[in-house]
């Protein structure tokens, strides 16, 4: 009878663990929105680094290619959700005209979020701080201003190329 209740136990056990390492998985696409790759528990999508296949570029390339002809999708990072938005029209919206919507990021993991360099980072700020900064760099980087700097831009990359390659 110890053994009954002891295998029941831990098939408790390991199915508990399951559901909290894949809780949040499927409930977006429950919404529509459609996953980009099938998540992996506990690691979601980031299963391809972890072991070493990819490194954080390749494994945006890959997801950027996965989302062929989709405008929007959700990839998970671990088991936090996150939304891939690959439309540019959709970009210049939520970017823009809906900023106020999107205001933590969700570009920087925790494990480095506390760092002294991020501090001031546009990308890494959070609420009422990224609101500030934002309202802030928002008149630089307008269209007018942009395009004076196109030409010095273009200049100093392509010095860079000339001394790299």
């Amino acid at each position: 009878m110890f053994w009954v209740y002891l295998i029941s136990g831990f098939i408790g056990f390991i199915s508990l663990c399951y559901y909290g390492m894949t809780r949040t998985f499927g409930r977006w696409e429950a919404k529509g929105l459609p996953s980009i790759d099938k998540p992996t528990p506990l690691f979601g999508n980031l299963w391809k680094m972890i072991k070493g296949e990819h490194t954080p570029r390749d494994n945006a390339i890959y997801h950027h290619k996965m989302s062929k002809g989709l405008k929007y999708g959700v990839v998970y990072l671990g088991t936090e959700p996150l939304l891939y938005v690959r439309d540019p029209k959709l970009v210049k919206i939520v970017s823009l005209r809906d900023s106020e919507h999107f205001i933590d990021s969700g570009f920087i993991m925790n494990t480095i979020e506390g760092l002294e360099i991020n501090d001031m980072g546009l990308v890494t700020a959070k609420g009422d701080v990224w609101k500030t900064a934002r309202g802030i760099l928002s008149p630089a980087m307008s269209s007018r201003n942009l395009k004076v700097f196109k030409q010095t831009t273009e200049e100093a990359l392509g010095a860079v190329i000339e001394v790299t390659f």
